[in-house]
Formats: C-alpha cells, structure tokens, sequence
C-alpha cells in the first residue's frame, strides 16, 4: 500500500535549499557526452544516477547545473527533459510534468552544433511530445535509438523503460502473464545486465519487472548488486527491499530500508532539499513497518509506528486532508498485531476526516469481533457502511483505487460477523477481491486474506481443505509465519505428523522473536 504513497504533494519541509554540488557515493555508472567542461560532464552523469534513482528534482537540478557549465551541451537538456518525462511511479508524482519536459526537449534541438547521439536522444525524446498522449510512439522512437546505438546501455535500458511504463505495476496478470511488451523489456534488461552487470538503471527497473511474476527471483542477483551499487541514492538503496519483502526475507527488508531512510535523511540535511522526493523517504519507513508486522514483533511494529508518525507529521501538518491516508498504515499494524483493546481506547479522528473515520470504525468493528461482542460489531459495521460511502471511490489508494480496497474491507467484516461454516463463502469472495487488486508493495491491503479463510476452514472442521488455502498461501507469501502456523495446525488436525515435522522447523524459524501469541480465532 505504498502509503497511498504517490499521494498528491509537493510539499517542501525545508524550505533552506542549497546550491547543487556533486554528492559523493552515487555510484560510477558515467554516460559521455560532447561538452568541453569536465565539470558539466560530471553533473550530467550526476543527474542520469539520480534519474535512474528517482530522485528527479535532485536529477533536474544537476542536468541544469550541467547546462549552465556548458550551454552548448545538448545531452543536458534532454536530461532536463527526462527528469520531468513519464515514468512508472509517474501517477500522482508532481514531478512529472510533460509540458516543462517537452520546453526542454525544444531547447535542445534548436542548439547547433549538436551530436548525432545527443540529436538521436533529442528526438527519441520529442516523441513524448506534446502530452504523451501515444505512448506506443514513444516506444518506436526508443526502439530506433536502441538500435542504432546498440553498445549504448543507456539507450537500452531506456527502452526497456518506455515499454514497462503503458503498463505501470500492472506488469503481470493475477494468473501470472506478462504485460504488452514486458517479456522484451525484460529481455532487453537482461541483455545490458549480461554487458554491464553493474548498470544502476538496469537493475533498478528489472527488479520492478519481475517482482510480480511468477519467478521473482530472477533478480536475486540485481537486488544483491543495488544494496551497495549506489550509495548515496536513498531509492536505489531500499530496491533490494522489493525483491527481499516479496520473497519473505523480512529481515534484509528491514535492514534495506533502515539503511535508505539513513541516507534519504543524510541527503536531507545535505541539500536542504526535500520536496516529492520525501514520499521515497516515508516509502521506506512503510516497508519496515510492514516488515515488521509480518514477523509478529509487537515492539519494533511499535517503534516502526513512531517513526513513521514523526516523519508524516510534517505532511499531516501542511495538508491535513492526507491525515487519513498515514493514519490508516497505523491503524492497520495495530489490526495486524491483533490490539484490540489499543484499537477500541482510540480516539475517533476528525469528522472532516472521511478516510481516517472510515478505518477507526472498520478497525473498531473487527477488534469488537474479535472480543466476541459480536451485537456492537455489527453496529460499528454500520457505522464504517456510512462512512465508507462517503469517500471517493476513484481516489489513490497506491496504485489501487479506494472503492476497491474498501470493498474488500466490507466482505472482511461481513465474513467476521458469521459463524465459521457460514463465513467460508464469504472469505472466499474475499479472497477473490484481494486478488483481483493492483499489485503493489507492500501490498494494498495489510495482511494476506487466505490466513482468514484457511483459518475459517479449519475451525469448521475442514482440514483437508485448510490445508490447501494455507499451501496456496505459502505460495504467494514465502516465510508467512501465520501462514506456516495455519498449516501446521492443518496438517496436525489430519495426523500428518511426518509433515507436521517438518512445517514445525519452518514456522519456528519464520517467527523467531516474535512477541505475538497466535491463535486460529485472530487470524
């Protein structure tokens, strides 16, 4: 649920910006150029590192930097314009604006003087132009600059850019097929990282290519490469959390992002620049938080809570209208960690605030339900009805839309409200609605619904069947320690005691220093 996160903000915290300079640690990825000042060279080299990290405005502000150093440099321009262009986290990211990108694409044409690669780069660019209303035209253009320019890895990976962003985070069906155009980004990716295994860009974009296939772990080796490829690119550094949070490596999660947050608050202080970049820096603290979670550690879910508060507390602060939207990531690791009684004793948000009231009664109706008060439940359900109707239904929910999710939510309380046997149908549409989500990470909603409907199945004495949910489960959600414990249940309820063995080592290691008791009734 990337914090609702490419939410509409462009808020500056820190308003104290200082002079672009060249960041030590951004890795030593460098893309020649015709300039005659070595200083230009070295910003624009800067700028393409920051664009493959999306860190777009730092990116803008060294692709200029670049051009004031040599005016004539026409690669800095189309720098200028790249940082602005499309790109896959480009909805709802202010940083995207085709009109100034499309200004600078114009400025670099009419120099004189200019390169045939930089001309070819120039107008690969212009096809974006004027409001990117084809973008199959943009891939015809990207397709002739990669094959005319065939040793340039910038040229590819570009490519394989253009082809991932029509179907951005849509890029594998719930059934596991690929997107229009993803197997050959994917292929053109491979290719670069078979040339130039270290490319920033490469491994950056072939993580999100695969990481909702059937097969994520084609880029182990990617993942691996960007934990410390790029240093000082906050983004580039929490990358590897995608793969690791997907495979069930929740601990590589956590270490990832507590290292990206450290250097997203360095760059902070830094440059005094923060901007839409800080949505990359909260997104990483989303990433522990859920991490977290998922290993049933109450504590440092806790201390993940806090340290998400603060550093959204600015946002809340300047557009209390996103309140909501950060309260929720809250509300749902207190639901996850099963603090019912925490959850109940809050206070009820602001009226004018439809989304944060609309999750307090959904996270009240089911800690009542959880409690067995099961008369009160089903008035807090009729309290999170009406409010739930309230809210926009089309509005962002990360790359999901509100209506869905919150739709999914209404089958989750119908499902809580019935007795096991006659819940199980109910779980199941459940089921189906999570699946029929967005992928993104972390994921939508904040807990797999299988656990439930296994969890139903096996109270309503179907073992066989639980067991099945719970494999399945396991499939989607590796090292899912409730997932393991539903199992283990499941096969213990059947007497497979030899498989029951060996479930038993890998829950014990799944939920090593968790501090959450688990019950079949709280999941």
């Amino acid at each position: 649920m990337r914090i609702f996160l490419l939410c509409l903000f462009a808020v500056t915290v820190n308003a104290a910006e200082k002079p672009v300079a060249l960041i030590p640690g951004l890795g030593t990825w460098q893309h020649t150029i015709a300039t005659r000042s070595p200083l230009a060279q070295k910003y624009f080299d800067q700028g393409l590192s920051l664009v493959y990290g999306f860190n777009r405005y730092e990116a803008l502000r060294s692709f200029r930097k670049a051009a004031e150093l040599d005016p004539q440099a026409a690669m800095a321009y189309w720098g200028m314009a790249q940082a602005q262009a499309p790109y896959i986290n480009m909805d709802g990211d202010p940083s995207y604006d085709i009109k100034e990108s499309c200004a600078s694409v114009t400025k670099g044409l009419a120099l004189t003087g200019t390169s045939q690669t930089g001309r070819d780069y120039l107008e690969a660019a212009s096809a974006r132009c004027p409001d990117f209303a084809d973008p199959a035209k943009y891939i015809q253009a990207m397709r002739k600059l990669a094959a005319a320019h065939p040793d340039d890895m910038d040229a590819q990976v570009l490519f394989a850019e253009s082809l991932m962003i029509p179907v951005r985070w849509q890029w594998y069906t719930h059934d596991g097929q690929p997107a229009a155009g993803e197997a050959e980004a994917e292929r053109v990716l491979e290719g670069v990282l078979r040339r130039s295994a270290t490319h920033p860009g490469a491994n950056h974009f072939y993580i999100h290519a695969v990481e909702s296939s059937p097969n994520p772990e084609r880029a182990v080796a990617s993942a691996q490469r960007l934990m410390g490829l790029v240093p000082a690119a906050g983004h580039v550094v929490h990358m590897p959390g995608h793969l690791w949070l997907v495979m069930g490596d929740f601990d590589n999660t956590v270490a990832v992002n507590e290292r990206a947050a450290e250097v997203d608050r360095r760059y902070f202080a830094t440059t005094g620049v923060d901007g839409t970049y800080y949505m990359y820096y909260l997104h990483n603290l989303q990433f522990i938080l859920y991490a977290r979670q998922m290993q049933g550690r109450l504590l440092e879910t806790r201390r993940a809570e806090r340290m998400f508060q603060e550093a959204a507390a600015p946002m809340v602060k300047m557009m209390p209208e996103m309140a909501g939207m950060f309260s929720a990531s809250v509300t749902m690791a207190e639901l996850r960690m099963c603090r019912w009684d925490d959850l109940l004793a809050a206070a009820k948000p602001k009226p004018d605030n439809a989304l944060a009231v609309t999750m307090w009664s959904y996270a009240r109706a089911v800690s009542l339900a959880m409690k067995g008060r099961t008369a009160e439940a089903s008035q807090e359900r009729a309290e999170f009805e009406k409010t739930r109707a309230t809210l926009d239904r089309a509005a962002q929910w990360g790359v999901n839309k509100t209506g869905d999710v919150m739709d999914l939510a209404a089958t989750i309380l119908q499902a809580r409200l019935l007795p096991e046997a006659a819940a199980v149908p109910v779980w199941k549409k459940a089921v189906e609605q999570q699946d029929s989500l967005v992928y993104d990470e972390p994921p939508a909603w904040y807990y797999p619904v299988r656990e439930s409907l296994g969890a139903a199945l096996l109270t309503a004495a179907d073992a066989p069947a639980a067991e099945e949910v719970f494999r399945d489960g396991l499939r989607r959600s590796p090292h899912n320690g409730r997932m393991l414990f539903g199992l283990l249940e499941s096969l213990r309820a059947q007497g497979k005691t030899e498989a029951a063995g060996w479930v038993q080592k890998e829950f014990d290691t799944a939920w090593k220093g968790a501090d959450l008791k688990l019950k079949l009734g709280d999941m």
